[in-house]
């Protein structure tokens, strides 16, 4: 089964944890997911606007050996669309650092208006 069809039969639960994602994911796919699990079935949830899964998912992938920086710049921009800024800007810098230049324009936005936004009060 392709990771497409298994978004094509079921989708993971909404607001899953990342640890009932990863058994959604194991469930649908009958193994473990492998790396390349995790990137191609949390890119698909990123284009089907699911951006909490997509940011758990790609949490995941993110965490294996050898995480490749497409993955983080992906995580960088589902956080952005979930309204995770600070998590947004950490993937993005580190895609700079990296050489990943297409990054640049929301790293610097994103950077501006957390500078200018007030803190709520303590």
């Amino acid at each position: 089964m392709s990771n497409t069809s298994i978004l094509a039969h079921t989708r993971p639960p909404a607001k899953a944890s990342k640890e009932d994602l990863l058994q959604w994911m194991s469930t649908s796919l009958n193994r473990f997911p492998e790396p390349s699990d995790l990137y191609h079935i949390s890119k698909e949830l990123y284009h089907l606007g699911d951006f909490g899964n997509a940011c758990h998912g790609l949490e995941l992938y993110v965490e294996q050996p050898g995480a490749l920086l497409p993955g983080h710049h992906l995580l960088g921009y589902s956080y952005y669309y979930n309204g995770q800024l600070a998590e947004a800007v950490r993937q993005l810098k580190k895609c700079v650092k990296e050489g990943f230049d297409s990054d640049w324009q929301l790293l610097v936005e994103l950077t501006v208006q957390l500078e200018t936004t007030p803190s709520p009060p303590s």
